[in-house]
């Protein structure tokens, strides 16, 4: 059952193409505790095994779906001993990652007096693929896996953060301001490559929006639930987001 997580920036790399274009990737993740295991997996009986889909009977198709749309892996066995799940004892965590990329076509001015460079932006691009690892301590039978309450907690989590609407919401939140207007050191040199980075700047504070957001619906979900030990109450906020768009 996933617990409050922090940001973690992994990976991002900013490349200029040909002409006024700029295409960035970046990968934001939330974390609840150390993911060495899973950079750097080393050989022994204590890292998590994966569950195979095909080893279990056929999902219902809501759950099809958001193993599709989600992308996601289901593991299980001991957690290393600093992992917030095995700190506290939980018996499943879901935890998300977000790759996201985008294409933007700046124009700018640099105004040396007031220290500031009014940067009109142009998203061409802007895509956004969820993924997702559930972890189980010890996952329930195969025969009755897909039924389990716990199984179908964490696929509520799932659908919380795989839910089209938060891509939605991040594609709206970037191009609803078209110019944005930084500040910048009096000898700075103001060309592409700068502006390139501020774009991504302002793209990341973005990011970071959406999936706070995403961060605040897990943690309520948890809450209202009791991670997973009640139903979702009818009728309630929670209950509302985990509906289907319509």
């Amino acid at each position: 059952m996933a617990l409050a997580g922090r940001f973690c920036l992994l990976a991002g790399r900013f490349c200029l193409l040909a002409g006024m274009f700029l295409v960035a990737t970046g990968h934001l993740s939330f974390l609840t505790g150390s993911r060495g295991w899973a950079e750097s997996p080393q050989p022994n009986s204590n890292a998590p095994q994966p569950i195979k889909i095909s080893s279990l009977p056929k999902p219902p198709d809501e759950i099809a779906e958001q193993l599709r749309a989600g992308k996601v892996h289901l593991i299980t066995g001991k957690q290393p001993a600093d992992h917030v799940a095995n700190q506290r004892g939980l018996d499943a965590e879901t935890d998300f990652e977000i790759n996201f990329s985008y294409r933007c076509q700046p124009q700018w001015q640099h105004d040396a007096a007031q220290g500031t460079v009014r940067i009109r932006m142009n998203f061409t691009r802007i895509q956004w693929e969820p993924k997702h690892t559930i972890w189980f301590r010890n996952p329930p039978p195969g025969s009755r896996f897909w039924q389990d309450t716990l199984v179908r907690h964490e696929f509520d989590h799932v659908r919380l953060s795989a839910d089209p609407r938060m891509k939605k919401q991040f594609i709206q939140m970037l191009r609803a301001k078209r110019v944005i207007t930084p500040s910048v050191k009096t000898n700075q040199v103001v060309n592409r490559a700068l502006v390139d980075s501020l774009v991504g700047e302002y793209v990341t504070s973005v990011f970071r929006e959406v999936t706070e957001l995403i961060n605040i619906r897990y943690l309520e979900l948890d809450r209202v639930t009791r991670h997973g030990r009640q139903p979702v109450p009818q009728e309630s906020t929670v209950e509302q987001w985990l509906k289907p768009k319509s």
